[in-house]
């Protein structure tokens, strides 16, 4: 894993003459539509439709590290299961901001914002509200795929 890592970072530092690049307004949200914006949405869009882990199964890399929770982050398959046990309780919707592509046309990223509500079993409701960063990778297919993925947290609170 650590060397996936690795990888990934030194990809993104060392090979992003960039080609495509979004920018968004602050107080619209409203983004440059470009293929990864566009790919991201509709990733989104599949949660809120069938489901944050049928989604998820289908935009995750077969590579895939999340890196949202573990020490040495989370495999996509684990990912995935995780989100099969919190169907319940979790409800997750993200838009993303802005998006890089490198020069070679096969590895990018996205970042954007995130909300989560969380029912607890006494009735409450946890929102959690921050920023995220989704490195992409095209598969052997051509197809963008979500490498690794990572949040953090600007609030949280229960009511």
């Amino acid at each position: 894993m650590n060397n996936l890592i690795r990888s990934t970072l030194l990809a993104l530092t060392c090979s992003l003459p960039v080609i495509v690049t979004a920018e968004a307004t602050e107080a619209t949200g409203d983004a440059k539509i470009t293929e990864l914006i566009t790919i991201d949405t509709a990733f989104n869009e599949m949660a809120q439709t069938i489901g944050i882990p049928e989604a998820f199964a289908h935009y995750l890399h077969k590579d895939a590290l999340n890196l949202n929770g573990g020490y040495d982050g989370v495999p996509g398959a684990e990912v995935v299961a995780v989100y099969k046990q919190r169907r319940e309780t979790l409800q997750m919707k993200w838009w993303p901001i802005a998006s890089e592509i490198a020069a070679s046309s096969d590895l990018g990223y996205t970042w954007g914002r995130f909300i989560e509500h969380v029912n607890h079993d006494d009735g409450t409701v946890e929102e959690i509200r921050g920023k995220y960063i989704t490195i992409w990778k095209k598969n052997a297919e051509g197809e963008w795929k979500s490498l690794t993925d990572m949040g953090s947290i600007a609030v949280s609170y229960t009511h």
